[in-house]
Parts: C-alpha cells; sequence; structure tokens
C-alpha cells in the first residue's frame, strides 16, 4: 500500500492485517518505507497470532511517500495468504503536525 503527501507534515501512520492462517508461521512484520527506504516496523507476531495492528508516525515533506510492507517467514517456505475479508485489515494515515 503506497501514500503520497500531498503536503508537509507530521503523519500518523495506523495499519493492521491478519494472516489467512498460523500453519508454519514463524514470525511475521508490517513495516513503514519512507521514499523505497525501510523507516519502522509497525508490528511483529509470532505463531500462532495471526492478526497485526500498529502505529508509527513519520514526517514527510509534500510529494514523499510511505508504503506498508508485510514480509512473512514460513517454516515450511509456503506461500502465504492475508485474510480478504474487508474487516481484517486497514491502513490508516493522519495528518497530525506541522513538518
Amino acid at each position: 500500500w503506497k501514500f503520497t503527501a500531498p503536503i508537509s507534515g507530521t503523519y500518523s501512520v495506523s495499519a493492521s492485517l491478519t494472516w489467512a492462517n498460523a500453519t508454519n508461521l514463524g514470525q511475521a512484520v508490517l513495516y513503514v518505507y519512507k521514499n523505497g527506504a525501510l523507516e519502522s516496523w509497525i508490528s511483529q507476531l509470532f505463531a500462532p497470532q495471526i492478526w497485526h495492528h500498529g502505529t508509527h508516525t513519520v514526517r514527510l515533506l509534500a510529494g514523499e511517500y510511505i508504503e506498508i510492507r508485510a514480509l512473512q517467514d514460513d517454516t515450511a517456505s509456503a506461500a502465504r495468504s492475508i485474510e480478504t475479508s474487508a474487516n481484517r485489515y486497514h491502513v490508516a494515515i493522519n495528518r497530525v503536525g506541522n513538518y
């Protein structure tokens, strides 16, 4: 998921997601990338948990962007799915102050 700041400011980034199952899930992390570089992680979990949620504050100039990325370490090297029900994931970004 990608967001480009329309104006400079401090932004609160909140994100959550649910993995479809925890079978062989080692760990999973939600990251915030700023302009293509790792800024911070929002949430980290280990099996048997499957739900991420967290918040991070980031300063952006107008035109800079952030991306929310998910990474999972599956102990069986199998493909991992994200739950697709509308109430199982969200991203909310709010400008909370000046740059």
